[in-house]
């Protein structure tokens, strides 16, 4: 986000008042030197006001809290002059106090009710930013300062009660107090007449905003600032706002306002507006209000996230004293408007994430300009800026767009320039040196995920002031010399992974300038590296590494942990671990997987996420795994070559308990250790699929169960599936299949409402599935609402399939009111510890994984069991289903027409069933379809036409079926098929159905029997070679 600058237009009259208050009396104390008259005219602190300032003081806190005070007020002495205290401002003709300013002093404040009340002269009070620590209100006696024409209370914890009292204040200051108002907030500014300045941010508003700002408008007609910000007001914008006519300043960004953001701010309403500030609120899709146009005076305008749509109007170009514009995230169509040349005046422009396309129109009359950022657009074109001159511009982010060609190197020497982003466009060439690099002030460059080419430029290690280098994704070529760049004392960061033709280099002597270096990330991934940079050993401050992706071989040195908060050596060649060299921090994240260590998991390395996966680990130390639950969030070991048991032990408690444990794919035996089911209270993730495990599944899972997936696939345990496993009541996938279970269908794992994935596939469960008398008689209580991927295959379910059963099935429903946009399944997410689930999919004809499942993505698969009776018609309610596999049963009857409902399938099989009748022309309607599978049932009849049934093969009907005919089959056309009565095999009666049987009748007839019947036959194959069209001329 570019950087905001907010223009009080009251802050020059408020620091004129409290200079006026604070330093006249100094001012009077100079000129007392030369004048003994002006000496005597000044008077000295009165000694109950020094009482009362000291009484004050014995109230403060210095030392406690969450953050010091920043002064003792040391100058606050017995028997001193109080008017030349710090923050204290006197009458200097009755040596009253008139001023007392303490903000941002972090104090602790007990009491002030009884030094406050004292100084009845007080007419400037700004106590903001510290904090009162007494549970009763410290500011009783504040309504006595009837002189106050100042108050500010801001960031502080009170709300005075009697502030309606003080009938002369001109600022109020209440803002950010995080507090719930229990004052109606109309006797706030009751009997403020003379208020000019209300701020009020941060607190929330309890009264509606008709009746709110109708006490504004006759309570406040002299109001020139008003600030609501974070009030939590709700509700359209009252038209009470407009009379009162001279607001120089109005923010009411990040409240609930709805409605169309009215066109109320218009010249005649308020001729004085100089800041408009309507951010972050939650009004209704509209234009851009044209009465904002006209308002001359305007120098800041906010419309971010206001719901904004069209075009920018070309009267924007009227507002010609605008200092900044804000227009980002809105919906806005078109392009910049060249109107904008006109803002001569503008220093800061965003309209970031806008919607906004076409060629950048750069301006080069905006020469103020300090801040630009029109990232996350769809800009196209050339880049904007060649050849131009911006002096101040010290921000420029055009990140996220569609800008081509090459970058220009005098882009690289404006003169003030800072931070450049011009990540993920499509800007390529190469980038050419440029002149007098370390004159520049350029701190961050970002130009990764382009198609750049050439080599890097020697220009960027000599930009002194250069703290981050990001070039990743790119098609740099050449070596990259890290070398020059640790001469770059304030440089922390060097980007430049994936860049598959780039070589880095940084194996240099320079000792000394590694040391005195302040690299902390270094990300070379897929930079043809063949072994670690010398330099990566020297660099004190390096924390981030990521050399991923490389060809390095050998020894991960010892002295790598050295610090280390994130290193990622994977997808390399990297044989052994070494072991530290000396005592080594607590390390966020590594990544060592895809590489071919081996021997016994060096675990002492410990993590917040480890991922030693894909190696060839054989052994687990029992001491060390068990150390991983005391600090990790995450380990995994899967696909490693692992043998014997998991450690056995009690779940142990330490400092971050672990949440995903993955040891997939590896040769562990023995049982499932009971703590990980039953005492680890913060496992989310249990991944075991893949190994030997055996015995069977303990029954005594608690009700802390936090288990989100369980994964055990591909074990040998036995036994009943354990009915506590439904105290798992935030379980989001089960898959135990290819085990040997031996149970009754698990309808009760039905009442754990987040279950989205159950796969059961390949164990001995047997019996029907049924439906409790519960669901079925009530139509809102449904067991498995939310499951997307239910795969029963290869068990011994039998009996007819209920129509109940898929009707409990909401989540697979196409709900048009739900929300459209899918999203990853992902459930535990801490910093980087994100688990994503992968499932065993059979669809069209293959079984394959399926990794980062997402929630569009809908399986029944009921193959491979004794299911028998009709195929359920409730099953074409499920619209959203993807996969449908009910082959290798017993069902018989003809295939349900509602199956042609599914609008969204992909793969289809009913193969090895007894199903009879016609395939239903409703299935040639469904356009998703992709793969079908209807062979070895009875099929007959006419197959029907279609587009995605053109692209079929034979393979999907043939094998049984003997009724069936029509393309792609090369069935000929029997004599029996010409009947004068129709039965079930007799093709259907349709336009093309009965065309054909009267070209063959005519042929029989007309030409004799002999020479027909060859004519027929020829006419038969020519049809079977043909793709559902049969063009027959007479």
């Amino acid at each position: 986000m570019p950087r905001t600058t907010t223009h009080h237009p009251s802050l020059l009259v408020t620091f004129a008042f409290l200079v006026e208050i604070l330093l006249l009396p100094h001012c009077y104390h100079a000129l007392s030197a030369n004048s003994s008259a002006l000496q005597q005219v000044r008077a000295r602190c009165r000694e109950d006001q020094a009482a009362a300032l000291l009484g004050m003081k014995r109230s403060f806190n210095f030392t406690s809290g969450y953050q010091l005070a920043t002064t003792t007020l040391s100058s606050w002495r017995e028997g001193t002059d109080c008017c030349r205290w710090e923050g204290v401002g006197c009458d200097n003709v009755t040596g009253r106090i008139t001023a007392l300013d303490l903000s941002e002093r972090n104090l602790q404040i007990s009491n002030l009710q009884s030094s406050l009340s004292r100084l009845t002269s007080l007419q400037y009070l700004n106590l903001a930013f510290n904090m009162f620590t007494s549970p009763q209100s410290p500011l009783y006696g504040l309504e006595s300062l009837t002189q106050l024409t100042y108050l500010n209370l801001s960031h502080f914890s009170q709300v005075p009660a009697n502030i309606s009292r003080l009938t002369k204040l001109v600022t109020l200051d209440l803002g950010n107090m995080d507090l719930e108002f229990e004052l109606h907030p109309s006797t706030i500014v009751a009997n403020h007449s003379k208020l000019k300045e209300l701020h009020l941010d941060g607190i929330s508003i309890t009264s509606t905003i008709p009746e709110f700002f109708k006490a504004l408008a006759n309570n406040c007609p002299l109001l020139e600032i008003l600030s609501l910000g974070w009030c939590g007001l709700s509700g359209p914008i009252h038209p009470s706002l407009s009379s009162l006519h001279s607001l120089s300043v109005i923010d009411l960004r990040e409240n609930s306002l709805t409605g169309p953001l009215p066109d109320l701010f218009t010249p005649s309403n308020f001729p004085f507006l100089r800041e408009l500030v309507l951010s972050s609120n939650l009004f209704e899709p509209g234009t851009f209000p044209l009465g904002i146009t006209g308002l001359k005076n305007l120098m800041i305008l906010d419309l971010s996230y206001t719901n904004l749509s069209g075009a920018i109007p070309n009267s924007i170009g009227n507002l010609t004293s605008l200092t900044e514009l804000h227009l980002s995230r809105n919906n806005f169509s078109g392009g910049l408007p060249r109107a904008l040349s006109n803002l001569t005046n503008l220093i800061i422009l965003d309209c970031e994430h806008s919607g906004l396309s076409g060629k950048i129109p750069w301006l080069t009359s905006l020469t103020q300009l300090e801040s630009v950022s029109l990232a996350s657009n769809n800009f196209t074109g050339p880049f904007p800026l060649d050849g131009l001159m911006y002096p101040y511009l010290t921000e420029l982010d055009l990140s996220n767009n569609l800008l081509s060609g090459t970058i220009p190197a005098s882009l690289f020497t404006q003169p003030a320039l800072q931070i450049l982003d011009l990540q993920m466009n499509r800007l390529s060439g190469a980038i050419e040196e440029f002149q007098d690099p370390s004159a520049m002030l350029i701190t961050c460059v970002s130009l990764n995920n382009n198609q750049l080419t050439g080599a890097v430029p020697t220009s960027f290690s000599h930009l002194t002031a250069l703290q981050t280098l990001q070039l990743d994704d790119n098609n740099f070529t050449g070596t990259l010399d890290l070398n020059p760049f640790l001469r770059l004392r304030n440089l922390t960061q060097i980007s430049a992974s994936n860049n598959p033709l780039l070589s880095a280099s940084g194996d240099g002597n320079e000792v000394d300038a590694y040391s005195n270096n302040s690299i902390s990330t270094l990300d070379l991934a897929c930079c043809n590296l063949t072994r670690l940079p010398l330099m990566v050993r020297y660099l004190p401050k390096l924390q981030d590494l990521d050399l991923s992706s490389n060809q390095i071989h050998g020894e991960i040195p010892g002295w790598i942990w050295r610090n280390m908060s994130s290193l990622n050596l994977s997808h390399n060649h990297f044989t052994t671990v070494g072991q530290p060299q000396h005592s080594v921090n607590i390390r966020f994240f590594i990544d060592l997987s895809f590489n071919v260590l081996g021997g016994a998991v060096p675990f002492p390395l410990g993590a917040f996420d480890l991922d030693f996966s894909n190696n060839k680990f054989s052994s687990i130390s029992p001491s060390s795994f068990l150390q991983q639950f005391e600090v990790a969030l995450s380990v995994n070991l899967a696909n490693n070559e692992l043998n014997g048991v998991i450690p056995y032990s009690e779940c142990p408690w330490g400092y971050r308990p672990l949440q995903i444990l993955n040891l997939s794919g590896n040769n562990l035996s023995g049982l499932v250790p009971p703590y990980l089911l039953k005492g680890c209270h913060e496992l989310s993730v249990l991944n075991l699929r893949g190994n030997r495990l055996n015995g069977t599944w303990p029954d005594d899972i608690d009700e802390s169960c936090n288990l989100r997936l369980i994964d055990l696939h591909g074990n040998h345990i036995q036994g009943r599936l354990p009915r506590s496993l439904a105290r798992c009541q935030h379980l989001l996938a089960l898959d135990i299949g290819g085990n040997r279970f031996v149970d009754s269908f698990a309808v009760w794992l039905g009442q754990l409402q987040e279950l989205q994935i159950l796969i059961l596939r390949y164990n001995n469960f047997h019996g029907p599935l049924s439906i409790p008398a519960l669901v079925q008689n009530n139509s809102t209580a449904y067991y498995f609402s939310r499951v997307q991927i239910i795969d029963l295959a290869g068990n011994g379910f039998s009996g007819d399939l209920p129509s109940d059963f898929f009707n409990s099935f909401k989540s697979m429903v196409w709900d048009p009111k739900g929300v459209a946009e899918y999203d990853n399944i992902v459930y535990v997410e801490d910093g980087r510890s994100i688990y994503q689930v992968e499932v065993d999919v059979a669809m069209k004809q293959q079984y394959m994984r399926v990794a980062n499942v997402r929630t569009e993505l809908v399986v029944i698969d009921l193959s491979s069991n004794w299911f028998s009776g009709f195929i359920p018609k409730s099953i074409g309610n499920l619209t959203t289903l993807h996969v449908v596999n009910l082959s290798r049963n017993t069902f018989n009857g003809e295939i349900p027409r509602e199956l042609g409902q599914l609008a969204r399938v992909e793969s289809l099989d009913l193969s090895w069933n007894h199903l009879t009748g016609e395939i239903p022309q409703e299935l040639a309607t469904v356009t998703t379809l992709e793969w079908l599978n209807l062979s070895y049932n009875d099929l007959s009849g006419r197959i029907p036409s279609g587009s995605q049934f053109s692209t079929f093969t034979s393979s999907s009907f043939q094998g049984g079926n003997r009724g069936l005919y029509g393309c792609p089959l090369l069935v000929k056309c029997n004599l029996t098929f010409v009947k004068t009565t129709p039965s079930s095999s007799s093709p259907p009666h349709g336009p093309e159905g009965s065309l054909f049987d009267d070209i063959m009748l005519w042929l029989f007839v007309g030409v004799g029997f002999g020479v027909g019947f060859a004519l027929t036959i020829v006419l038969q194959v020519v049809c079977g070679c043909r793709q559902n069209k049969m063009v027959l001329r007479h």
